[in-house]
C-alpha cells in the first residue's frame, strides 16, 4: 500500500476514534459490513485511502463514538494490522 494512501486512511480513523494514539484507536473498530462489487465502466468506488476502483467494500464502525466509514478497500483492511481486520 502507498505509504501516503496508509497514512489518510490513519487519519480519517484517527479523526473518528476516541482514543488520541493509532495502537489503541484500532482497537475501537469493527467491521459491520462487506460487499463484493462488479467492475464496470462506471464504477467510482473509492477508500477512505484514495485508491480507486474497489471491488471488495468494507464498511467499519467505532465501538465508541459509533462513526463508519467506508468504503475500506480489502488492501486497507488487511494491511493496517487492526483488530478489525482479523
Amino acid at each position: 500500500m502507498d505509504t501516503d494512501k496508509s497514512y489518510k486512511l490513519i487519519d480519517e480513523v484517527m479523526n473518528c476514534s476516541k482514543a488520541d494514539d493509532w495502537q489503541n484507536a484500532k482497537t475501537e473498530w469493527q467491521i459491520v459490513n462487506y460487499t463484493d462489487v462488479e467492475l464496470t465502466e462506471d464504477d467510482e468506488h473509492t477508500c477512505v485511502c484514495g485508491k480507486e476502483g474497489l471491488k471488495h467494500l468494507y464498511t467499519i464502525q467505532n465501538t465508541i463514538t459509533k462513526k463508519t466509514l467506508f468504503p475500506i478497500g480489502s488492501v486497507c483492511i488487511k494491511n493496517t494490522g487492526s483488530n478489525y481486520c482479523s
